[in-house]
């Protein structure tokens, strides 16, 4: 499957200075149908006018590959590296703990044309670190040529995530070709030129987001410039899989008032099973689990007590706002078990699910919602909530699964 990122369609500002766009949801400019694509989190094309910049801003958490097209870029940072990026040349910036930069264009008078694309890491808390190196033209002329990778193989960036980046120079119809691991997936942009991929047209400055595709042939319509990205199904997975050891079950908002409210379709006595079959597997094969409710006393009432009955040695955390992820206890709570891979049941969909999931995706957590153990207040509120959520990285899941998931063999 191939869904085109018309460059059209991008977020857009002009602010003089700097004329930015935005693939995914950046800044100003917020798309839940576009927050990020695995682990690609932002693919901006910026063009900053001569002798202005970026100043001295932070960044926690984030691999930071950035490209030059044509002009220059003067890079200083709080490790005290101090670099200019030429056209031909990447750099990659490891924000990890924390890093201060500034970006300027080198030159008082000429524009500078640049991307920037960031990943997120294989973990958190990786020590800052710079890198900047030229790659040979040659060795991209009408073939892959490979600049990130998390190993530095052949010569390439290394990145902190299991993803490559490659670039192309493709003279007019010249080809590529490549295959594609089972479970992996990609992302194409089109830096300069047109070109098709497996038939499909795109122009300069689209993307394409590539899953289920097993070959994909990139033919220049004209002289093309690309750059495929190679990312994993999901990081901190079992090859796409969850298990015991590298997920967390949270339970949100199971009391009797968000359960009444339940009209999406599904039976609530065929939820509550769900639920408690979803609990009692967690406690079996030993799963961290994370309860929460909100306004227990003045609204919701208490949680179900047959789910307290599975977890008896804890008590939930207990909030008055509706997103769990604005409650710092939840917060800590999430964190402190080390792991990324967050399955959620809740009440209600549209709201208790959707708001955490979307922000806990944009700080580079895998959401796995269990579509049977969670409710919305009708059809419509509750397809439309799971479509938002997918569209933005999260991946629909059903209690039975989930357990067997868990287990693995018998």
């Amino acid at each position: 499957m191939i869904r085109l990122r018309p460059s059209n369609e991008r977020g857009h500002f002009d602010h003089g200075w700097l004329n930015t766009y935005h693939t995914f949801s950046f800044s100003g400019y917020q798309d839940p149908a576009h927050e990020r694509f695995r682990s690609l989190r932002v693919m901006n094309e910026d063009f900053v006018a001569g002798g202005q910049g970026f100043g001295a801003h932070g960044h926690r958490d984030m691999e930071i590959v950035t490209y030059v097209l044509s002009g220059a870029l003067a890079h200083k940072d709080s490790m005290g590296n101090g670099e200019v990026l030429r056209p031909g040349e990447f750099q990659r910036m490891t924000a990890g703990t924390g890093i201060r930069h500034s970006e300027f264009n080198d030159s008082p008078t000429e524009p500078v044309h640049l991307y920037q694309i960031w990943l997120l890491p294989d973990r958190e808390g990786h020590e800052p670190s710079y890198e900047q190196k030229p790659f040979d033209a040659a060795g991209r002329r009408n073939r892959l040529q490979l600049v990130a990778s998390p190993d530095g193989a052949d010569g390439s960036l290394t990145i902190h995530q299991d993803a490559r980046i490659y670039l192309a120079d493709l003279e007019a119809e010249r080809s590529v070709t490549t295959n594609v691991a089972a479970g992996r997936h990609a992302w194409l942009q089109v830096l300069r030129g047109a070109v098709e991929l497996n038939g499909v047209r795109l122009e300069t400055s689209d993307g394409a987001a590539v899953s289920d595709e097993t070959q994909l042939t990139i033919e220049a319509v004209g002289p093309a410039e690309v750059k495929p990205k190679m990312p994993n199904i999901l990081p901190n997975t079992d090859n796409g899989l969850i298990t015991a050891d590298n997920s967390v079950l949270v339970f949100i908002d199971h009391q009797p008032q968000m359960l009444f409210g339940v009209a999406s379709g599904i039976d609530r006595q065929l939820l509550v099973n769900n639920v408690l079959l979803l609990a009692r597997g967690a406690k079996e094969f030993g799963v961290p689990t994370i309860l929460t409710t909100v306004e227990t006393e003045s609204f919701s009432g208490p949680m179900w007590p047959q789910l307290l009955d599975v977890f008896p040695e804890q008590t939930p955390i207990e909030r008055t706002g509706m997103n769990s992820w604005d409650s710092p206890e939840f917060r800590e709570a999430i964190k402190a078990t080390g792991r990324k891979n967050i399955l959620l049941s809740g009440l209600w969909t549209e709201v208790c699910i959707t708001w955490p999931t979307l922000q806990m995706l944009a700080e580079g957590y895998n959401i796995y919602v269990v579509d049977d153990a969670v409710g919305g207040t009708s059809p419509a509120a509750h397809e439309a909530a799971l479509s938002r959520m997918t569209q933005a990285g999260a991946v629909r899941m059903t209690s039975v699964a989930t357990v067997l998931e868990w287990q693995r063999d018998w």
